[in-house]
């Protein structure tokens, strides 16, 4: 529990800082409404929610972007390789690590 407090405690200095730094209500509104989504992407890895390491916003962004006749090319795999696997046709990764490969190949 101390932990998760102090996770709150580190997301409200955040948008307070946010805040102070001129950003707009839809952002502060925008970053309060992402904290369950937040929170889960703690508990997991990327390969389990099968999301990338990126913002909330270009997730987001990407979501509404991409078409299933669109092909994506990524240097590492990962959890956006899940991602984008769901929504496009073609998937082209290259991966230096070979057993990591075959876990996200496996995630699949």
């Amino acid at each position: 529990m101390r932990n998760f407090a102090r996770l709150i405690y580190n997301y409200l200095i955040s948008s307070k800082v946010c805040a102070e730094s001129g950003a707009n209500s839809e952002t502060l509104i925008s970053m309060w409404l992402r904290l369950p989504q937040w929170l889960r992407s703690l508990r997991s890895s990327p390969l389990a929610d099968h999301q990338p390491w990126m913002t909330f916003t270009a997730i987001q962004f990407l979501d509404q972007f991409l078409e299933p006749p669109m092909r994506v090319f990524e240097w590492g795999s990962g959890g956006s390789t899940l991602f984008f696997a769901k929504r496009v046709t073609n998937v082209t990764t290259v991966e230096h690590d070979t057993g990591w490969s075959k876990m996200v190949e496996a995630s699949m």
